[in-house]
Parts: structure tokens; C-alpha cells; sequence
């Protein structure tokens, strides 16, 4: 089986689609017996919001979860994020993880599958080169979920207005649409929710002809998290 253990990224604009290769079936193996077959090759592809990964099963067995690496020289990996498996499945799952933590051009990433019993079962590196230029960036927010008020921080690289559409995912809707000043370096953009229903939305950040879109859902005081997060100074 063709096994490389880097597979260097294609780049695409306005986005980069990256291949580890083009055979229709992956294997992660284990004492040669697959714990998950792939539909085709893992797929990145680069957002201006971040880099998506993405992969299709078509079978698992013993499959707890997936766990996503990523590493700027290619040597030293951290965990980005993890996503669930199906734990035994033969029929098509799809996964996506979007890793939003961007700031260098060009970064490694590798799926961990482990099974149920704490097997680690790897997949091959990618390298990505991002060739999207942004002119501004979403860095956080302060949590999806808000009954009363919704702020995030931006990065920008111009002056100028930048327009809000807020549109309810239910019905599509535009209802709202301001308008906010933005500066070159960090911005902290707040909105009342308080006026609006209890929904999910669409917040689209639009500046110079690029656009940014976040979810960010209303709902009662009781289900709004508490973020309780302390950083070290």
C-alpha cells in the first residue's frame, strides 16, 4: 500500500485544496487490520476564517475519536481539537474540523484515530501554505452562545466601516445591519442581542470587499456558559 509519511499541499486561489494523495481508499493499520476505511484522500482546504479539514469513513470498528495535530515545523505537534468517531459503522461519515488559529503561512497537520481500547492509530502529514492575504482577521469572541450581549476581536490591516449583516439561519433573513469603525491592529466589535429572539444567527463581517462569517445562537440566561478562564500573567 502506498504509505508516504509527508505529502506536500497543492495551493489553490482562492482556496487551497490539499491532497495527501489520490488513492481511493486510506487505512490506518494496526498489526494489519484496518480500524477505519476512508472514502478518498483527507482533504484541507484553506478559508480566509481558518484551515478546514476535512474526511469521509466508509467503515469503523472500535473507533472512539479522532484527534486532530498540528505543527509549525513539522516535528513538535499539538492537539488542535478532537472530533467523535462513530465507534462501529459501515456506512459514509463525514468529519470537518476548522482550526482558526492561523498566523504563519505554513503549518503540518496529522489525524490520531483511537479506538476504544486507547489504541493510536496515525495518519500522514500535510503541509499547508496559505495564500490568502487577509485584510482582517477574527481572533475570539466571547462565547457562541449569549442572552444579552455578543462581542469579538478583530485584526485588521485597514481603516475604514465595516458592515454588519445579522441574518436569522432559520429564514435567511437580514435582520439587522450596522455599520462599525474599524482601525488598523485589534478591534473589539459588541452587539446587543438583547432585542433580538431566541434563534441561531449569522453575523457577517464584510470589509473592502471581504467577508467573515460567525454563528452565534440567543438563547435563555440558563444556558449561557460559564466562562470562567484565568491566564497567567
Amino acid at each position: 500500500m502506498f504509505n508516504p509519511s509527508i505529502i506536500i499541499a497543492k495551493k489553490h486561489n482562492p482556496f487551497s485544496k490539499v491532497l495527501f494523495f489520490t488513492v481511493l481508499q486510506l487505512l490506518f493499520m494496526v498489526n494489519g487490520l484496518a480500524q477505519c476505511e476512508y472514502q478518498s484522500a483527507i482533504e484541507v482546504n484553506e478559508l480566509q476564517i481558518g484551515n478546514m479539514i476535512t474526511w469521509v469513513t466508509v467503515k469503523e470498528f472500535n473507533n472512539d475519536k479522532f484527534i486532530i495535530q498540528k505543527s509549525i515545523d513539522g516535528i513538535i505537534f499539538k492537539i488542535v481539537g478532537e472530533v467523535e468517531g462513530a465507534k462501529h459503522s459501515e456506512e459514509e461519515k463525514k468529519y470537518r474540523y476548522l482550526d482558526t488559529s492561523l498566523g504563519h503561512t505554513k503549518a503540518y497537520y496529522r489525524l490520531i484515530q483511537i479506538d476504544n481500547e486507547g489504541g493510536e492509530h496515525y495518519s500522514p502529514t500535510v503541509i499547508i501554505n496559505r495564500v490568502i492575504d487577509n485584510n482582517f482577521l477574527l481572533t475570539g469572541m466571547s462565547s457562541p452562545f449569549t442572552d444579552a450581549e455578543f462581542s469579538c476581536s478583530l485584526r485588521s490591516n485597514l481603516e475604514g466601516d465595516m458592515l454588519l449583516n445579522i441574518r436569522n439561519t432559520n429564514t435567511s433573513e437580514i435582520i439587522d445591519t450596522k455599520q462599525w469603525p474599524i482601525v488598523k491592529g485589534l478591534n473589539v466589535v459588541t452587539l446587543d442581542f438583547m432585542k433580538y429572539p431566541l434563534a441561531t444567527y449569522e453575523i457577517d463581517f464584510v470589509l473592502v470587499g471581504e467577508k467573515e462569517t460567525i454563528v452565534v445562537n440567543k438563547v435563555d440566561s440558563d444556558k449561557v456558559p460559564n466562562i470562567d478562564y484565568v491566564v497567567k500573567e
